[in-house]
Formats: C-alpha cells, structure tokens, sequence
C-alpha cells in the first residue's frame, strides 16, 4: 500500500493523502456490486462508482481518479483490472430508460447489443433521430433473446422491460 502511495506522489497521478485507499475502494466495487441491486454487474458497480467520485457528490468538488485508478488495480486488485479496462471502453451494461447516443457519462456508445436474459417478454425498444423522430421500433411479445445496432448517427435509445443489454463483441 506504501509503494502505490510513494508511485502515486512520484508520477504525479495523485498527491493528496490516502491513494491506496481511494484504490481499495474502487477495488472492493468491482469485487462487491451493491448487494441492494440485485442482478448489478461489477462493471456497473464501478461504473457507477467512478462516475460519483467524478462528480462529486453533497458539495465535494469533481475529481478525476481515472489515472490512480490504472496505476493502483495492478498492484491492489489485479483480478479486477479487466473490469476497470470494460469501464474504461465504455463497455458497460444497460438497462431500461432512454439513453443519448455518445461516448460520455450517461450515454450509450454506438455499437450492437445484445438482451442478456434467457428469455424476453413484453420488451419495447426504439431507436430515435436526434429530433425524436423514431427510426426503429419493436414491440416484443416474446424472445429468446434480442439484438440491436444503434448506430453513431442515432439521437437515442430507449428500451423498455427487456432486461439488460451488453455490447456484442
């Protein structure tokens, strides 16, 4: 832990106190999803973890911890290191809402996606212009399973009780 503090302060990736911490943190995130969340991966786990320590939260000013982060996994949590690198690409799991087509917080990366539940019942996705108008849309009664391209050119995606849906790689 006092080696990833002394590599933090010397590369200047982090100067303040408590490094290895902040570190272990993130790491027992991805090893630990919120247990109130059932069915959250690790990667939304950190996902969502990194994106509040971004922010800041209750009046903390943002802070990116990004580069601690790939200089700390290595050494405190190496079997989590390809569950930040998925977080890092963006690679993150979604599940209902309506989400803008981009690659920062919050928006889904263009790509093809794929339903993660054995079965689908009563799903509704859309694809949509930029002004809302839609250009794709189902309506599913029933599926074993379902994919989707949304393209860069999208405004949004929006999916509805299908469950979680990941990038097909």
């Amino acid at each position: 832990m006092e080696a990833l503090e002394q590599q933090a302060r010397s590369t200047g990736v982090y100067t303040g106190q408590g490094a290895a911490s902040l570190v272990n943190q993130a790491c027992e995130k991805a090893r630990t999803p919120d247990p109130e969340n059932i069915g959250i991966t690790a990667v939304e786990s950190l996902d969502a973890y990194i994106e509040i320590t971004r922010t800041g939260s209750s009046g903390e000013p943002a802070r990116d911890l990004m580069p601690l982060y790939k200089l700390g996994f290595p050494i405190l949590c190496p079997e989590q290191v390809s569950t930040l690198e998925r977080v890092i690409r963006g690679d993150v799991p979604f599940g209902s809402g309506t989400f803008e087509i981009g690659a920062g917080p919050e928006q889904v990366k263009p790509g093809t996606y794929r339903t993660t539940r054995r079965s689908v019942e009563d799903c509704y996705w859309e694809r949509t212009r930029a002004d809302g108008e839609i250009i794709q849309n189902k309506l599913v009664t029933h599926a074993k399973r379902l994919t989707v391209t949304i393209k860069p050119t999208d405004g949004s995606f929006t999916s509805e009780r299908c469950g979680t849906w990941e990038a097909v790689h």
